[in-house]
């Protein structure tokens, strides 16, 4: 489990709808086929995933709009997007209802003689950039945040070709 963030694109099926149109055709030879494009798909670049266990968490950073929607989706201009990686920006401030549960007791603990020192199910992330986030939440791991701060750009990198080809800003769906 984790948060993951997609770009949307205009003519595509999403994975649910391919799902969908792969039960009119079970063959082995389809399944196998959407088993290969889900992981592909997957490691592009117009998929994001970062997985919970304490925050920073960029991709909150990166895609804001989406995450504060109601429905999780959001039109973010590149642009926009380009500028967070390197620039000081807030995370998403919409909580769930079990976000703000949560954060209601670490706050009692914490005032509790000070019990508890972090908590990691809370994200209290102060204002940074998108790669400083990254660079934070991996900084014990070097070989990790190379590799998730080149999946940050590639998918910067990809809204922005998008974008240039449709000439509107990417729809982008965030879940987690």
């Amino acid at each position: 489990m984790g948060i993951d963030v997609w770009i949307e694109v205009a003519g595509e099926l999403d994975l649910e709808a391919r799902l969908f149109a792969l039960s009119d055709n079970p063959t082995p030879d389809a399944r196998d086929r959407f088993i290969q494009e889900v992981q592909a798909e997957l490691n592009g670049p117009k998929h994001l995933r970062e997985s919970y266990g304490g925050g920073p968490y960029a991709t909150k950073m990166l895609c804001r709009e989406a995450f504060e929607s109601v429905d999780r989706r959001a039109r973010i201009p590149a642009s926009v997007l380009r500028q967070r990686l390197t620039n000081v920006t807030s995370p998403a401030s919409r909580f769930e209802p079990m976000d703000a549960v949560v954060a209601m007791e670490v706050e009692r603990l914490e005032s509790d003689g000070g019990r508890c020192v972090r908590f990691v199910g809370a994200d209290r992330t102060d204002p940074m950039t998108v790669e400083e986030a990254i660079q934070t939440r991996y900084a014990n791991r070097p070989e990790l945040m190379q590799d998730q701060l080149a999946r940050f750009r590639a998918f910067v990198e990809f809204a922005e070709a998008t974008e240039a080809n449709t000439g509107e800003p990417c729809v982008i769906k965030a879940s987690g």
